[in-house]
């Protein structure tokens, strides 16, 4: 073999090698925190409709093996999904308040052991619907009334993880010491944009507080 064959040849077992390394998941918050993570042969990330993602309550996303064994153990096993260097969140055994958030699977950020930041339907959203409210009101949120919210423990002998809002007292508290940040995050005065989950991810990349994924 000559020498830009052996070269091609090996830039394609990289290439190889490290697409099947951004395939991973893991089993629950304690390996997520651990970094215990287990490798995928292949995961396909599909964007779920918007009635979906409504009825749902998080999962943006279905998340889907290379087989039927491996799509129902990511469905039904996983906490936690990386592909293609982005972090997927599974939304199944999550719950705020009367909230269960189901089916899917929702982008995240890593905190490392703060936790993790994912996004899902505002409880506002999610009383209005099960109280009956319908009309342009409620439509008009199915795509905006997402907040993000924090995953800092696991089960804990629960049925299922609690999680809380990523409100106005926690960014407060984890910014703490850096004023522009917290500047900018007020410089919004409408609390339900302050909130919004395009700008919390925007100001939690440039705090310093997520981890790449490794």
């Amino acid at each position: 073999m000559n020498k830009p064959r052996k070269l091609f040849s090996l830039l394609c077992l990289l290439m190889a090698l490290t697409a099947s390394a951004q395939c991973r998941y893991c089993l629950s918050y304690n390996d997520f925190v651990g970094n215990r993570w287990e490798t995928v042969d292949s995961i396909d990330v599909v964007r779920a409709s918007k009635g979906h993602k409504f009825l749902w309550g998080g999962g943006d996303f279905t998340i889907k093996g290379t087989d039927k064994a491996s799509c129902k153990m990511l469905t039904s096993s996983a906490f936690a999904v990386i592909a293609n260097n982005k972090l997927y969140v599974n939304c199944k055994d999550l719950k705020y308040k009367k909230i269960i958030f189901g089916k899917g699977f929702s982008r995240a950020l890593s905190l490392g052991n703060r936790g993790l930041i994912f996004v899902g339907i505002d409880s506002k959203v999610a009383a209005a619907a099960r109280n009956g409210a319908v009309g342009g009101g409620v439509a008009a949120t199915q795509e905006d009334g997402r907040i993000c919210y924090l995953i800092s423990k696991g089960f804990d002998g629960k049925r299922y993880i609690e999680v809380t809002p990523v409100d106005d007292e926690f960014m407060s508290k984890l910014l703490a010491d850096q004023t522009e940040l917290i500047e900018k995050y007020y410089s919004e005065t409408d609390p339900s944009e302050r909130v919004h989950p395009n700008r919390i991810f925007s100001i939690l990349k440039k705090s310093g507080y997520v981890e790449d994924l490794k």
